[in-house]
């Protein structure tokens, strides 16, 4: 399956909506240039939001994949993407609830390493990750 990682554009927003499963203005992400999308087959399969608002540290913020392209190694290509994309920054952050089983072992397979965690955000504690990308 070939994958094509890319800056999301407003017209990827409506694609990206039928799926998207977290609150917030992709729309707004998108024109502040923080969207990547992955696309298989000339679909939209899948999305990450990156920035640096956080500590001015990088930080991917969501990770979001179609139900249908889940378990192809999507997400996968999007954190390589990111870590890519950041080679120069020490560390590369991100987040996920502690009972999301699929990303938690997503971050350890490439690397990541515990970085605290957040509680009383949503009822279960927010995970924080790491990896070093300056070795």
């Amino acid at each position: 399956m070939d994958i094509l990682i890319r800056k999301a554009i407003t017209d990827d927003l409506a694609a990206i909506d039928a799926f998207d499963v977290f609150s917030g203005d992709r729309g707004a992400d998108i024109q502040a240039g923080e969207v990547v999308v992955a696309v298989s087959d000339g679909e939209v399969a899948a999305y990450m939001m990156h920035n640096r608002r956080f500590f001015q540290k990088p930080f991917i913020w969501l990770v979001c994949v179609k139900e249908s392209h889940q378990r192809r190694g999507i997400a996968d290509r999007l954190l390589a993407w990111a870590e890519a994309h950041y080679a120069q920054d020490e560390a590369l952050f991100s987040s996920t609830e502690a009972d999301n089983a699929p990303m938690v072992a997503l971050f350890t397979r490439r690397g990541y390493e515990p970085s605290g965690s957040i509680e009383n955000i949503q009822k279960v504690p927010e995970l924080v990750f790491r990896r070093r990308t300056v070795q």
